[in-house]
């Protein structure tokens, strides 16, 4: 992949901009199908953001190659946050019905 070593490069450089200063960037040598000039998909739990690129975004300016890197970036970091989000959001759902199925054993007799 042409320039592959610089746009990893870029990405490493600029992670620690949206708080990714702990995550290893993976540019991905797979060529990413369809009309997005690019993609990201974190792991959150082994902290990897994965970088994939279309044939469409070589063909694109340095300038605007680096705005769609710095892009993905971005995209990474809000896709990491609303996983979180998700995770408490159910960890707190999960005690929520709890709470509530112990209330009802402790002041009512269930039956069949």
């Amino acid at each position: 992949m042409k320039d592959y070593d610089k746009y990893k490069k870029f990405l490493n450089d600029n992670k620690k901009l949206v708080g990714l200063t702990d995550w290893k960037v993976i540019l991905s040598k797979i060529v990413l199908d369809g009309t997005n000039l690019a993609e990201v998909v974190p792991d959150i739990y082994e902290k990897d953001i994965t970088v994939k690129l279309s044939e469409a975004f070589h063909k694109l300016s340095h300038t605007r190659k680096k705005n769609v890197l710095l892009h993905e970036l971005i995209h990474g970091r809000v896709e990491i946050y609303n996983e979180k989000k998700k995770q408490i959001i159910e960890e707190l759902e999960e005690e929520l019905v709890n709470d509530i199925a112990r209330g009802f054993e402790r002041h009512k007799t269930l039956t069949w």
